[in-house]
């Protein structure tokens, strides 16, 4: 795919369609999921201490998930954007759903974001690989992006704040300076939202580097 896409951020799924608390629904999809054809895509331990084996399907848009005891506990819908402003190659944008009662542990997010979803297993076609948030987030989902971008500095990846308005982004260069952009990226949150718009996020990584 090498067209230039539009600028404005496309939502993936509604949050309404991507609830998979419900047992009925949470079967069929996960039955769906099971009849694709799909390549390995790493795996995360539990507190349990066993692990969960992730599945990616599709190439420029699908699924990357994991069942748990029969059930669909880790879903994360992506789809691959090509932007010429942005200094990557294919960028994929992410929206995540995981099971409330999975018994995870402290370094189950980190891992789940840096072994999975940015695995080498999951490039496109070439490098960078690069992984961009959406524009609104729930107080879980601020926090979660909050974490990986300073994990992402330590790691030595590439951190920015994009603004498709303007067809810019930002680089990052220190944990003092993501700290400052994070508060101002923020956004208003009116009395009675759930979510907060942001500007999204951008980490990437060279395979050369990392």
């Amino acid at each position: 795919m090498s067209m230039l896409l539009p600028i404005d951020l496309p939502s993936l799924i509604s949050e309404v369609t991507f609830n998979l608390e419900e047992s009925n629904g949470n079967a069929r999809l996960l039955s769906a999921l099971r009849a694709e054809e799909g390549t390995t895509a790493g795996k995360v331990r539990l507190r349990t201490n066993e692990f969960i084996h992730f599945k990616r399907t599709g190439k420029e848009f699908g699924s990357i998930f994991a069942e748990f005891e029969s059930r669909l506990v880790v879903h994360i819908k992506y789809k691959v954007y090509h932007y010429s402003f942005l200094p990557t190659g294919p960028i994929m944008q992410t929206v995540l759903w995981k099971d409330s009662e999975l018994p995870i542990t402290n370094s189950f997010s980190p891992s789940l974001f840096f072994d999975v979803m940015m695995s080498e297993s999951n490039a496109v076609v070439t490098d960078p690989l690069a992984v961009l948030s959406d524009e609104k987030h729930s107080s879980h989902g601020r926090e979660f992006w909050k974490r990986r971008t300073h994990e992402a500095l330590l790691a030595g990846l590439n951190v920015a704040l994009v603004d498709f308005d303007k067809n810019n982004y930002r680089s990052v260069n220190s944990h003092s300076e993501l700290e400052e952009m994070l508060s101002r990226s923020w956004g208003q949150q009116s009395v009675g939202e759930e979510t907060i718009k942001m500007l999204p996020w951008l980490i990437w990584k060279n395979r050369i580097s990392f």
